[in-house]
């Protein structure tokens, strides 16, 4: 390569991480040195040695909050459907991966709940999740404005549907938890960010598997 530069590509989910999200992106990283990057034919996590350290970092940062026997009486099927691609090899065990309940702020938020107009006309084209999914549809910047492909609809205890929050969508992509938007950008605008980001703790694995390399 000119100027010796050697690079990698990715195509990654979180979901594939054990992260209930699926967010399929495509990842370059590069880096100058003498010699090409060594190649392997093995996953990326089996080649980072601390990736355990990182994924029981994410587990910390995200506890399992626990299902009561009311939510667990709203279990749905596991079957991981990634509307963004149907080409993610999972990378974490089934039952390694954490639900959506870990990442809400609140099980319940009327001030996000769709009306009855909202609900006639977006419901039926709208992936619907309960807290105990373990995957939910991207997140795009036109949530909140279009329904269908632009990413899940939570159900709640009490049966009323709602969108995630910008806050729940930003744990999701596993941004800091002391993470919060400027007062001056709005509901719709910090969707429209949300929808053009990635996802941390997967560009967090990149990293480490370049700098692990040096």
């Amino acid at each position: 390569m000119a100027h010796n530069y050697y690079y990698e590509q990715y195509l990654l989910s979180p979901i594939q991480f054990g992260i209930p999200n699926s967010r399929l992106r495509f990842y370059l990283i590069a880096k100058q040195q003498e010699k090409p990057i060594e190649t392997y034919s093995s996953s990326i996590l089996t080649r980072i040695s601390n990736f355990e350290r990182l994924y029981n970092k994410l587990r910390q940062k995200f506890p399992s909050k626990g299902l009561s026997l009311e939510e667990n009486s709203l279990h749905e099927n596991d079957q991981i459907t990634d509307k963004c691609s149907h080409s993610s090899e999972i990378l974490i065990q089934s039952n390694q991966s954490m639900l959506i309940n870990d990442f809400l702020i609140s099980n319940e938020n009327s001030d996000f709940e769709l009306d009855e107009k909202q609900l006639k006309r977006g419901l039926h084209v709208c992936d619907v999740i309960t807290c105990h999914a373990k995957r939910s549809f991207c997140f795009t910047k036109s949530y909140g404005k279009y329904f269908e492909g632009t990413g899940s609809l939570f159900r709640t205890l009490s049966n009323r549907i709602r969108y995630f929050t910008p806050k729940e969508i930003a744990n999701l992509h596993c941004f800091p938890l002391n993470y919060h938007f400027p007062e001056q950008i709005t509901i719709r605008q910090a969707y429209s960010l949300l929808g053009n980001s990635l996802n941390v703790f997967v560009v967090g694995v990149l990293l480490e598997n370049l700098f692990e390399r040096s």
